[in-house]
């Protein structure tokens, strides 16, 4: 795809020069210090952002702080560099974000030279909110620190006391306070609202209970007194006699009074009758826990086996039914806890756990082994997401884990595993950074790759590909050689299985990439093949149309009056042909309504003035295929009305479907501006050829066939020296026959050339047949798929001068790309134009 511009200072274009990359590994570097995500080419709209470029413009405005103290700054900014798309202000704190996550930290430190905030209190927050380095540590912290909760004090939280009483709960009547001064507490006064009671200690009547205060403390705040009121939780200070009855012994009744005047502040509560009869609920009843997210992160870090069962369970299911949900920035902890089961696995720790005969206990091996592997497949569902995959990649925890499940024995009980592996390497591998061409995690995957196996070879090449992509190196061409490239090559001649073919033209482009690996491999004597068969892919699986076009009659023709009788109506077709059988079979291949648009197209044409009654078209349209149907029961013609309908857009709109008044003043159903043909249209729009010998009239698709026809029937009788042709030829007759078999065969050929003559007048010539062959395009009419990789593949291979060469053998099908696929013509130009061109 063409740049969005060339400028080289544009934010929306990422240029690899020495500056760039030395900028990117000084951020990554800088990052790692302060152990922060960093993302070195974020996106925007879907466009990559430069951080070099974004970051000399932003300090050319001043910094951060001065762009996020002015009012619309950010989206004036994104305005400015052509990157508002739909929404200017969501557009601008999303650049806001990127550069605050990624280059705020950093303009502080070398820019500014002040000791930026720590990550807890700039990258792990939101970008919301003005300058940075004018705000103090203690605002950061007074932002993210929870409030201390209130101590319970004689007065309800929430609540000033110079306020009035608080308000009722809506839809109760209100009922004031007639306790006495001194009444005991009823069994349920902690656990339930109602009345306050006055305690024991002489307070006042209207002091707030117990469970008022335990309420307030951890509950909603009081000004929402009207949502659901939380269960109470049973403790020793709320229901001493709860924890007398069922608690242990060493409870005494002094221990339990301590305690209440310890937690309620010198309120004393009365204990419980004890003939009351009340369902006293669990201790810890009512207490929200941790959330499942929280649960599931403790039960793998515990290395309970019974833990870990029930949380890779409670993953499997989160991360097949709502993965979009588990998000590791979100939840750090989890991927690191998922890493850390595998890591503690025997089939990691103990080699020899591998082997089938390693325990006698089976049952346990089983359930171990299935923990692994949902713990795998919980990763692999989640590297689906991009984001994930990035974040993934920079654990170390993750190559090492990689490296060692490639080394596993390809057994029926680890294959699984194995193969979640498989993807979660090909998800990871374009965000990891090689160690350079010795890297061991490259040789590990190309060992991987077996020829013989469709999964691990399609495995193995899209994570060399992915690898290489950000590589500048060329350390690809020092894991595999010219014999492996050979191998894939041998691949591409599989042209049915589409994911496999663009698994090896993917590899093949980035290792084409480098002119090196190019000249390298045309060294070897049959090399030119692989251009012959990458090109051979530029029509993979192309939807092959015919449009026929009806130009008007060009000044230099004859001018057709205009003045054409309609024709008669008649109860059957109009025909003076049957159709030729190889046209019928081409035509029974087809879809509706295809089908039926090329069998108009192939039996009439437009002719202005002419009519045609519905029903006869129809019935000759449904009389054509009737066999069809009844040989295949599944096959459906048309629709009578979808039928008529087609007939204009078949046309191009220049026949029309009309009811005009016939006789008796009866109305009658015609299509105006078409008539039969004198022969009909072969499916690549080519017109048949009627015999006219005596007694023949078979059709044939072009003048050799007819010729041969005529040669093979006609004059299959070597003693036959006379002209037949339509009765009236006089050339050779019986009295004055041919020389010779060939005179009476050349004579043949001026018959052949009266047919062209004797077109119908009409205000058209004969019709123009436009084919094209177009391949998979997205969903902006853009080239994709196979062919989109096979032509990239030819430009690099034709970027070089032995390149060139061989590319110039495939001049013929680049040509036919351009003139029939509009959606590979520019890329096809392009390669010729290298392939013509001078080094």
């Amino acid at each position: 795809m063409p740049a969005k511009s060339t400028d080289s200072d544009d934010i929306a274009v990422i240029e690899h020069n020495e500056e760039y990359d030395q900028f990117i590994r000084a951020l990554e570097e800088y990052h790692n210090q302060r152990h922060t995500y960093f993302t070195p080419e974020p996106e925007l709209n879907k466009i990559k952002i430069n951080l070099l470029n974004l970051y000399k413009k932003v300090m050319q405005e001043g910094g951060y702080d001065v762009i996020s103290e002015t009012k619309g700054g950010w989206r004036d900014f994104v305005t400015a560099n052509n990157l508002q798309g739909t929404n200017a202000n969501t557009s601008g704190y999303l650049l806001k974000t990127i550069y605050y996550k990624n280059l705020a930290a950093y303009e502080i430190k070398f820019h500014w030279n002040k000791d930026p905030p720590s990550k807890e209190l700039l990258e792990d927050r939101t970008a919301a909110g003005g300058a940075i380095m004018t705000r103090t540590e203690a605002e950061l912290r007074a932002k993210i620190e929870p409030e201390p909760r209130m101590a319970i004090a004689s007065s309800p939280p929430g609540i000033s006391t110079r306020s009035l009483r608080q308000q009722p709960v809506q839809r109760k009547f209100f009922q004031p306070d007639t306790a006495p001064g001194r009444s005991t507490r009823n069994s349920s006064a902690g656990l339930s609202p109602g009345p306050r009671q006055s305690g024991m200690n002489g307070s006042r009547a209207d002091s707030p209970s117990l469970g008022d205060n335990l309420s307030g403390s951890f509950g909603p705040s009081a000004k929402n007194i009207n949502g659901p009121v939380p269960f109470p939780v049973i403790t020793p200070a709320t229901n001493p006699s709860a924890v007398r009855q069922s608690g242990p012994p060493q409870f005494t009744s002094n221990a339990i009074s301590t305690a209440a005047n310890l937690v309620t502040g010198g309120i004393i509560v009365q204990n419980q009758p004890q003939d009351a009869k009340i369902t006293i609920p669990k201790i810890g009843a009512g207490a929200l826990g941790s959330d499942v997210m929280t649960r599931v992160v403790l039960c793998l870090r515990s290395g309970i086996h019974s833990e870990e069962v029930w949380a890779t369970r409670a993953l499997i299911r989160m991360s097949f039914e709502a993965a979009d949900n588990l998000q590791f920035k979100a939840f750090q902890a989890l991927p690191i806890a998922l890493l850390e089961t595998i890591s503690r696995s025997p089939f990691i720790t103990n080699p020899e756990y591998l082997l089938p005969d390693a325990t006698t206990d089976l049952k346990l091996r089983q359930e171990k082994l299935n923990v692994f592997t949902e713990a795998v497949l919980t990763i692999r569902n989640c590297t689906l997401n991009p984001d994930n995959a990035a974040f993934l990649a920079n654990i170390p925890m993750t190559r090492k884990l990689l490296l060692t499940v490639y080394s596993f024995p390809d057994t029926e009980e680890l294959r699984e595993a194995t193969h979640y592996c498989y993807d979660i390497m090909e998800a990871v591998s374009f965000y990891m950074n090689l160690k350079g061409p010795t890297d061991e995690i490259l040789f590990v995957v190309r060992d991987s790759i077996s020829f013989n196996s469709r999964t691990l070879l399609m495995s193995g090449l899209r994570s060399l590909s992915r690898m290489v992509i950000r590589d500048h190196s060329n350390v690809i061409r020092k894991v595999v050689g010219p014999a492996f490239i050979n191998q894939v090559c041998r691949i591409l001649l599989l042209d049915d299985d589409e994911e496999l073919l663009a698994a090896c033209l993917d590899f093949l482009f980035q290792y084409f990439h480098y002119s090196s690996n190019v000249d390298e491999m045309l060294e070897v004597p049959d090399a030119i093949e692989l251009v012959r068969v990458v090109s051979r892919l530029l029509f993979f699986h192309s939807n092959d149309q015919v449009k026929v076009l009806y130009p008007p009659r060009a000044a230099r023709v004859k001018q057709f009056s205009g003045v054409v009788e309609p024709a008669a109506p008649s109860e059957e077709p109009d025909f003076s042909f049957e159709m030729p059988q190889d046209l019928t079979d081409a035509l029974a291949e087809m879809k509706e309504p295809e089908r039926a648009t090329r069998w108009l197209q192939s039996c009439y044409e437009v002719a202005s003035g002419f009519d045609i009654p519905q029903i006869n078209l129809w019935k000759a349209y449904e009389k054509q295929f009737e066999p069809l149907t009844k040989e295949d029961p599944e096959t459906r013609l048309l629709p009578a009305a979808d039928f008529i309908r087609n007939i204009t857009q078949a046309f191009e709109g220049q026949a029309t479907a009309m009811v005009i008044p016939g006789p008796g003043n009866v109305q009658r159903f015609i299509i105006r501006g078409i008539r039969p043909r004198l022969s009909p249209l072969s499916a690549e729009g080519t017109p048949y050829i009627k015999c006219r010998w005596p007694g023949c009239g078979n059709l044939f698709e072009g003048g050799k066939g007819l010729a041969n026809h005529v040669g093979e029937v006609h004059f299959k009788d070597e003693g036959c020296r006379v002209c037949k042709w339509d009765s009236k030829c006089t050339r050779f007759t019986e009295d004055n026959p041919a020389p010779d078999r060939v005179t009476l065969l050349l004579h043949l050929r001026t018959h052949l050339g009266e047919i062209k003559k004797s077109t119908r007048e009409g205000p058209f010539e004969f019709p123009l047949v436009m084919k094209t062959r177009v391949t998979a395009v997205d969903e902006q009419g853009e080239a994709a798929g196979v062919p989109l990789s096979a032509v990239l593949v030819l430009r690099n291979i034709a970027r070089t001068s032995k390149g060139k060469e061989a590319v110039r053998t495939a001049r013929d099908t680049l040509y036919e790309v351009v003139a029939l696929n509009y959606a590979l013509a520019e890329y096809a130009l392009e390669v010729l134009n290298l392939a013509e061109s001078d080094m």
